[in-house]
């Protein structure tokens, strides 16, 4: 009897995932044909250290692959991480930046992200990095405005067929104020569009005083407005941002690699390095 129940738990368990997976695909999907043809540039706030985030991105690159764009990923880590993790698939990636996991941005889904849209395979035109483009603490008030200038030389201005995705912490992507990656996307011509990921509560790989590990975290209080994935439509006037993407609960994705102890990725296919 306790097998039998055992197994019927399983099956629901595997049919509840299967159905939040179904609808984050219908989500996303919905908002890409939504704003396909209103902006060139798209960015998407996220908390670092989640599986949502980086698993919805890569429906969101698909979307647009579908829709016959010319699609472009930029996200926030070194453009050697990408590098690393598109050029050796099989095994860990061999830069140091996805051993480190002290924000969440080289968690496991983060690196397979990167891995399902950078293969040949994918019609993904371009998967670069921004997270490099300062390289001391003296830069760090140029972070915006020089990860903007890399973002922008993806798309030619008045290219109609060209999109491009970016993923980057919050704390960069609200058009509130000049000092965002948005704002400076704009200021160079670029048509944007920014998403936020919101949730009702969950958890994010973070790290607090030299202490890592799965940590609670919660937005403010949306009144039970994200029990469900769906787009809320917002004035960026008002809000800083297009839209926000709810996702109901969120859940950690530690480290993509630990230090010398391997890796908790499984193993994936080999492709020939890839010009980045």
């Amino acid at each position: 009897m306790n097998k039998t129940i055992h197994a019927i738990l399983c099956v629901l368990l595997v049919a509840g995932q299967t159905m939040a997976s179904l609808a984050q695909a219908s989500t996303a999907k919905a908002l890409v044909e939504e704003i396909a043809t209103k902006a060139q540039v798209v960015v998407f706030g996220e908390v670092h250290g989640t599986q949502e985030a980086p698993n919805t991105l890569q429906l969101v690159v698909r979307s647009y692959v579908q829709l016959g764009y010319k699609v472009n990923l930029a996200i926030e880590v070194p453009n050697q991480g990408v590098a690393s993790a598109v050029s050796y698939p099989l095994r860990e990636p061999t830069s140091k930046f996805w051993t480190h996991g002290k924000d969440g941005r080289s968690s496991t889904s983060m690196l397979q992200l990167i891995r399902s849209i950078g293969t040949p395979d994918s019609r993904v035109a371009n998967v670069i990095g921004f997270a490099d483009v300062v390289q001391s603490v003296d830069q760090i008030h140029l972070f915006d405005e020089l990860a903007a200038r890399r973002i922008a030389d993806l798309c030619r201005p008045g290219d109609k067929k060209c999109r491009t995705v970016v993923l980057v912490g919050n704390a960069h992507s609200s058009l509130n104020g000049s000092s965002s990656i948005p704002s400076k996307l704009e200021k160079l011509g670029n048509q944007t569009y920014v998403v936020n990921f919101v949730h009702d509560g969950g958890a994010a790989w973070v790290c607090i005083s030299g202490r890592c590990g799965a940590t609670p975290i919660a937005n403010p209080p949306r009144d039970g407005a994200c029990k469900t994935e769906r787009i809320i439509y917002q004035d960026r006037r008002v809000a800083g941002v297009d839209a926000e993407f709810c996702l109901p609960t969120v859940t950690p994705s530690p480290p993509a690699k630990s230090n010398g102890s391997g890796s908790n990725l499984p193993q994936a296919k080999e492709y020939p390095p890839r010009p980045l």
